[in-house]
């Protein structure tokens, strides 16, 4: 979990991007890993995407699912657009998957509840994140990644597909593939596909 969620940490200041990828990379070298493969979903996409630009010698082989491209010049648009997702004191309420996000192509209930107890567990980090990634200048470190090559992984179904050109066409030794009838979140509709595509490639 990135640090503020899930049973990670919550530091007592703002993180953004950059403060992100160094928690992760010295977390790599006190458990004496020296390169890996990196797999990341959304927000953690993001993040694998700094981790290849900023510690390439980390970085083997990127997975990005889901990712998604914000321009940081629209940030501010970006955060008014969802503070409704966010009380007063900006923790975070619960979402209706179906209705106000492509989460799941078909939601189930337990899903849509897993959803809404992990934000509610991160509290304030979801939207501290949600700050980090719409500042964040995604775009001039796409053509720093050095990874040895990297899959766009996304859901059919996903609403940030529109991100698919601008990773493909920046990232160097990057592919397309995409997974049938699913959403943002590949890896909980349909964990068996989600495996097989990710070990797919990872042999290759």
């Amino acid at each position: 979990d990135m640090l503020g969620h899930g049973l990670s940490d919550k530091p007592d200041r703002r993180l953004s991007i950059p403060d992100y990828a160094d928690a992760l990379a010295q977390a790599l070298t006190e458990f004496g890993i020296e390169r890996a493969d990196f797999v990341g979903n959304s927000g953690g996409a993001v993040l694998s995407i700094e981790m290849a630009a900023s510690h390439p010698e980390l970085v083997d082989r990127l997975v990005l699912v889901g990712c998604p491209v914000v321009d940081p010049r629209e940030g501010a648009w970006h955060l008014e657009d969802g503070a409704a997702a966010f009380d007063d004191e900006w923790m975070p309420k619960p979402l209706d998957v179906p209705s106000e996000w492509t989460v799941f192509a078909e939601p189930k209930r337990e899903w849509q509840e897993a959803f809404n107890r992990s934000r509610a567990q991160a509290g304030v980090w979801v939207r501290q994140l949600t700050e980090a990634l719409s500042y964040y200048d995604e775009m001039s470190r796409l053509p720093l990644v050095q990874a040895r090559k990297t899959l766009v992984l996304n859901g059919e179904l996903d609403s940030l597909r529109d991100n698919e050109e601008l990773l493909l066409g920046n990232i160097r030794n990057a592919s397309l593939a995409l997974m049938p009838g699913v959403a943002h979140l590949p890896q909980v509709e349909d964990p068996d596909a989600f495996v097989k595509a990710l070990v797919g490639f990872l042999q290759t």
